[in-house]
């Protein structure tokens, strides 16, 4: 490999190797994960007192839409094959 192979082509390497493709490997989705947790933790409106009790259900909500775009995108490229 080349020195200036970038980062997500080794994730997504992993991904192919151990998963097939359908999902990240264990490094690409601590990765991810952590980005999330970062952005999450950076976002004031996630971290302010006032929304601690209320962080598992935004977040949940949060997660909801994402997953409900990504369906979407999937079944777009589906159907454009």
């Amino acid at each position: 490999m080349n020195a200036s192979t970038p980062l997500w082509y080794y994730i997504l390497r992993e991904a192919e190797l151990l998963e097939g493709g359908q999902r990240l490997g264990p490094v690409g989705a601590t990765i991810v994960g952590e980005v999330i947790l970062g952005l999450l933790r950076a976002d004031d409106s996630f971290t302010r007192t006032e929304h601690t009790g209320d962080f598992r259900r935004r977040f949940l909500m949060w997660l909801s839409t994402v997953r409900s775009l990504t369906s979407r995108n999937s079944s777009c490229e589906a159907s454009s094959s």
